[in-house]
């Protein structure tokens, strides 16, 4: 386009010198030839110059086309990549959908029926697997282990500890008691502790009446037993000898027993007296002893006899 442009005005300019100059002479002809060499050289110039030019954007245009290629092979790799990702991601959605799918499924399963846990325990379902809610007293996976209440022992004193469920049991030895664990010192040391009172076993044998005054000494007064399980607790108790002095005497009236701490009559309450007995032998027998069978029998006041005292217990 630009050689073409070039041309015409080579053209044009010649066309407006030759109007110009009809009778031009042959040194303007010379001149003119001159001109057009020039002007041929320069052309010449211009289209060696206009080649390069057009070699030069050749050479841009085909690296151009090649990066555009390149670009496009790129373009077209990403595409096929970012199909291959979206195909990757409707296959892991898919999957996702049966997965939960599956999990509902478990979910409406019950895995507490039937019922594993042991021991009252509350069963909580869960995903595949269960917990089982313990009531107090066990522990353990399935609620299958009672624990010791008596571990470490909470009872005092002495005193045996007895597990329950979710509780213990402390038997108390002689002399103590308590709510709970035989905290309370009940009856002194040497006495024994039943149903309220405190009994003492003597270790020395007195007359009745100064067995009474001895046990009154004591804070008590000779044992009144107003009942068969007293009478048989009395029994147990006894050792080193076969007769002890009780409180039930005739002194005043006899034949009229009656208990010394109370001044009850024993007639149509309790007593328990041997065959034959009351029998008053020679007619001074107005005490009472009770013999380690458990029977009773009236014997001479004036006879020294182990005996056995009762008094209140500290929390009568």
């Amino acid at each position: 386009m630009k050689f073409l442009l070039f041309i015409l005005v080579i053209i044009g300019n010649l066309n407006v010198y030759l109007a110009n100059n009809d009778n031009c002479g042959v040194n303007d002809l010379n001149a003119l030839m001159v001109r057009l060499l020039q002007l041929r050289t320069e052309f010449n110039n211009f289209k060696i110059q206009h080649d390069e030019q057009i070699a030069v954007l050749k050479e841009e245009i085909n690296n151009k086309s090649l990066e555009i290629k390149l670009i496009n092979e790129e373009n077209r790799k990403q595409e096929t990549e970012l199909e291959e990702l979206r195909q990757d991601v409707n296959n892991k959605s898919l999957e996702i959908a049966a997965i939960s799918k599956d999990i509902e499924m478990i979910k409406d399963i019950d895995d507490c029926s039937p019922n594993q846990c042991q021991n009252g325990a509350t069963c909580v379902d869960g995903v595949t697997s269960y917990t089982c809610l313990c009531v107090a007293g066990y522990n353990g996976t399935l609620c299958e282990i009672d624990i010791d209440e008596c571990t470490p022992d909470p009872c005092q004193n002495g005193a045996t500890c007895t597990d329950g469920v979710d509780s213990y049991t402390c038997t108390c030895v002689n002399g103590y008691v308590g709510t709970y664990n035989c905290e309370t010192e009940n009856c002194p040391a040497n006495w024994y502790l039943f149903q309220g009172s405190c009994y003492f076993r003597s270790t020395k044998a007195l007359e009745w009446l100064k067995a009474e005054e001895d046990c009154i000494a004591l804070g008590g007064h000779l044992v009144e037993i107003t009942s068969e399980e007293e009478n048989n607790f009395t029994k147990s108790i006894l050792s080193g000898g076969s007769r002890f002095w009780i409180g039930l005497n005739d002194i005043k009236t006899e034949g009229d027993f009656v208990w010394v701490s109370s001044g009850n009559t024993a007639s149509g309450v309790y007593t328990k007296w041997a065959p034959t007995e009351p029998n008053d032998t020679l007619g001074n027998e107005d005490c009472v002893e009770l013999y380690s069978t458990g029977d009773w029998k009236d014997r001479d006041c004036s006879e020294a006899w182990h005996y056995i005292c009762e008094k209140a217990s500290m929390s009568a």
